[in-house]
């Protein structure tokens, strides 16, 4: 199940919403991620790989039909409007014009990297991207191992600064930062950040993270730089994060919820939806 949210308001006034399920032809009413390509197709990620939406029509991709895996976990668009595909496997691919590549709009062929995919963020005229097992480069000299980095952990970046954060307070090393003049990483904290590997966001200088499995609470956690952490409890397991204008969207078992972090105030936006991400069409 996905819903599919047009508005001319905010992302605190959602406007209309409209439930699509396998019926109206998705693949799998299991739908990990979303994203608007160049031409204005809507992509989903499932777990029976891709699906075109032109706003009448679903077109499915599965492993057969070019999709890169069964599992597409997340989308990463770039500012050269390519959707990167986070796969299970480690299959690299990219969308753009309406179809799926296997290399990129400046001619880089892609090859598979071991483990997860779980991050990935654009730097320079290159890629870092994480997975379970490693971080990798990709960019004009290839695709290879970041041998820098002894732990994988999850990307983040902001103000074209980016962060590479572990989870986990048992941890060394734990948050670092990547200085591009002398391309390595600095050491800005070694207490680690609480959470779930591959679900961590940043905003305004602050690591948003979420814990509680099993029977442990439920939290939005928030950790700055200088290590002070504060959290929000959370009724319903959460299954994903996201920023949208100045706000963190926490998608839970039992609806959605806006974190504002100026007011602390969680506001729910769709009840009784277990989600995993959704898509303005502003």
């Amino acid at each position: 199940m996905i819903v599919l949210t047009k508005s001319q308001l905010s992302a605190n006034e959602l406007g209309s919403s409209k439930i699509y399920t396998t019926k109206d032809g998705l693949p799998s009413n299991t739908v990990y991620a979303i994203e608007q390509d160049d031409l204005g197709y809507i992509w989903f990620g499932t777990d029976k790989g891709l699906s075109r939406f032109d706003g009448t029509e679903f077109v499915n991709f599965g492993i057969n039909d070019g999709s890169p895996d069964s599992d597409i976990l997340k989308f990463y668009k770039d500012s050269r409007d390519q959707i990167w595909c986070y796969t299970i496997n480690g299959n690299l691919a990219v969308i753009y014009g309406g179809e799926i590549h296997y290399s990129t709009k400046d001619g880089l062929k892609l090859s598979p990297i071991r483990g997860i995919i779980t991050s990935m963020i654009e730097v320079n005229e290159g890629y870092f991207v994480s997975t379970d097992k490693a971080v990798w480069r990709v960019d004009k000299g290839g695709i290879r191992k970041d041998s820098n980095i002894a732990k994988t952990g999850k990307l983040t970046s902001e103000s074209h600064e980016v962060y590479l954060s572990y989870m986990g307070s048992f941890l060394s090393e734990s948050v670092r930062k990547y200085d591009a003049r002398s391309d390595e990483w600095q050491l800005l904290d070694s207490r680690g950040v609480p959470g779930q590997a591959g679900y961590f966001v940043q905003l305004n200088g602050v690591i948003y993270s979420h814990t509680g499995h099993g029977i442990r609470k439920p939290k939005l956690v928030s950790r700055d730089l200088y290590g002070d952490i504060s959290s929000v409890e959370f009724s319903n397991r959460i299954h994903n994060l996201k920023v949208e204008e100045e706000q963190i969207i926490v998608f839970t078992s039992n609806g959605n919820y806006h974190y504002n972090p100026k007011t602390s105030e969680v506001k729910l936006v769709f009840e009784d939806i277990s989600g995993t991400d959704y898509l303005l069409d502003t």
